[in-house]
């Protein structure tokens, strides 16, 4: 038994996380591109990080985030190279594209409320272009991969919605409230 208990813990300590980029975020600061998986974007107050090698390394990823505290959410356009949105928290929150790399940012919804821990951004991944978010009880949506933004109903039944889950191939949506639960859709959030 001390062999086997020893052997355990030998082998437990070999292994540890180490920190690769340091940053403050909540949310969903995190994504991979799909068509290139070395390729790691990361956000944390008012900068994206770029990884090429699977997160061994970061550099900064264009120029700060106007205005931005925190990044509550990112998204890397899959089918598109240098182009991201990015939901974030400031004076009030927004979400905000690029199209080259970072080097400026577009203001592409303004004034919204995002839940302080919530990931307030998902993409449908049945339809690459078609973002969801939420700000207080307004569940909004963007066909166009962020550039418009329209609200599909202001009666969600929440205002401080967490997640929101697509179903793949459905008109299936969740959203997970912090505090009050799970909402469903199956209209594609419009009920």
């Amino acid at each position: 038994i001390f062999f086997v208990l020893t052997f355990s813990i030998v082998t437990l300590a070999q292994y540890n996380w180490v920190l690769k980029q340091s940053g403050g975020s909540l949310g969903g600061p995190i994504d991979v591109d799909l068509n290139n998986a070395n390729n790691v974007y990361f956000g944390a107050d008012n900068k994206i990080f770029k990884s090429s090698d699977r997160g061994e390394t970061f550099s900064q990823y264009g120029i700060n985030i106007p205005g931005a505290t925190d990044i509550k959410s990112i998204i890397h356009d899959d089918n598109n190279a240098g182009t991201l949105l990015v939901a974030i928290e400031a004076a009030t929150d927004k979400i905000l594209k690029t199209t080259n790399a970072g080097a400026s940012w577009v203001i592409t919804a303004d004034g919204l409320s995002f839940s302080f821990f919530g990931i307030p951004m998902t993409p449908d991944p049945s339809h690459p272009d078609t973002i969801y978010t939420m700000s207080g009880s307004n569940f909004m949506r963007s066909t166009d991969f962020g550039n418009t933004w329209t609200t599909l109903t202001s009666s969600v039944g929440c205002a401080t919605p967490c997640d929101i889950e697509v179903f793949p191939d459905t008109s299936i949506i969740l959203i997970g409230d912090n505090g009050t639960g799970i909402f469903r859709s199956t209209d594609y959030g419009l009920t």
